[in-house]
């Protein structure tokens, strides 16, 4: 069988695609879907991702002595004088190093919670006296790999 030059090239990206994928997909997928709602949503509302997983041993252990902290929720929040901290989950419930930093983070003043779907994150957001512009919660587009893998549907002999 002979392969055309576009056919190994879609054969190739869709492996590397495969390869930098994280561990748990789906709650990349719902972080940014997530993030997406909220930058519709709430423009007003600071918040940020602590990028601290997926790295090497090496990097990990300088990271730590740099103050990286495990068990740092998905994402933070400051608003109005009061800050909080989301952390997405699709199946399972906390870790140990998650559950120790929600406790400390809790003790320490700020606002915790769990949220497994962007309809969580609009309820906990209510709760926490933020009010979203957006009511309706619309599901953003699909991931650009995923709109990418569709068109490569259409490559396949």
């Amino acid at each position: 069988m002979v392969l055309h030059a576009c056919h190994y090239h879609a054969w190739l990206f869709e492996y590397v695609a495969q390869m930098k994928r994280p561990r748990n997909y789906s709650e990349t997928k719902l972080q940014i879907k997530v993030v997406e709602w909220l930058q519709q949503a709430c423009p007003f509302l600071l918040f940020t991702h602590p990028a601290n997983q997926g790295r090497s041993l090496q990097e990990g252990a300088k990271l730590k002595r740099m103050g990286v902290l495990a068990g740092t929720p998905d994402l933070l929040f400051w608003h109005n004088g009061w800050f909080g901290a989301i952390e997405l989950k699709t199946t399972s419930g906390l870790s140990d190093p998650q559950k120790k930093f929600r406790d400390k983070f809790i003790a320490s003043g700020g606002k915790y919670a769990t949220c497994k779907s962007v309809a969580d994150v609009y309820e906990t957001l209510r709760r926490w006296d933020v009010k979203p512009y957006a009511h309706q919660i619309k599901e953003p587009s699909p991931p650009k790999h995923e709109q990418y893998k569709a068109a490569m549907e259409f490559f396949k002999p």
